[in-house]
């Protein structure tokens, strides 16, 4: 049971946390940027997400209804990070077959994303998570022109791959941790205690 929780949480928890990590480093955002007079209205927007400030006047109400639902999105994230950090705390017992095992699954999610055709994991993920239909807007309106379609591939490309470098980062330190350098500190401390 715990091994397949496990398998299941460290990809999403990956995800999440690359996630979360990019978008809150505003310098990475705003060099996706093609306009400059988007900077202003995005740092706007980043203050919103966190739950501070309003939606930049420069949207029109269909713009802001649906950035409305991507702020309740991003809080659903957060919520299924912490969940997904709980659980692998829970599958601690485990951590080298956890960690490996979800590697391996989330290798498996990035490269289906890699060969799935970009566009389609868009409409696919909008469809999801934005069943109501608010997401998709003219080519002239102010969020696609703000955020084309190669603002969100690359923000997408960079989440797989820092998503996968944290797994790495996860395996080498799981790996770290099991060297015969750690065994005399723990011999240490149980000569210790006995």
């Amino acid at each position: 049971m715990k091994k397949i929780l496990g398998t299941t949480a460290f990809p999403i928890f990956c995800i999440l946390l690359s996630f979360f990590v990019l978008t809150t480093d505003s310098r990475f955002t705003y060099s996706l940027l093609e306009q400059n007079e988007s900077i202003q209205p995005t740092k706007e927007l980043m203050n919103y997400f966190v739950s501070k400030g309003q939606i930049p006047e420069a949207f029109n109400e269909e713009e802001k209804s649906h950035l409305q639902d991507v702020k309740q999105l991003i809080k659903f994230g957060l919520i299924t990070l912490l969940i997904t950090l709980m659980a692998l705390i829970y599958c601690s017992s485990e951590w080298k077959k956890t960690i490996r095992y979800g590697t391996i699954a989330l290798s498996a999610i990035l490269a289906a994303g890699f060969i799935i055709p970009f566009n389609t994991l868009f409409t696919r993920f909008h469809y999801i998570f934005f069943p109501q239909g608010n997401w998709a807007f003219p080519p002239e309106s102010t969020l696609i022109s703000y955020y084309p379609a190669n603002f969100f591939a690359t923000y997408a490309l960079a989440i797989g791959i820092f998503a996968f470098l944290i797994a790495l980062f996860c395996n080498l330190s799981i790996e770290i941790l099991n060297l015969n350098f750690f065994k005399p500190i723990k011999k240490k401390i149980v000569s210790r205690k006995g």
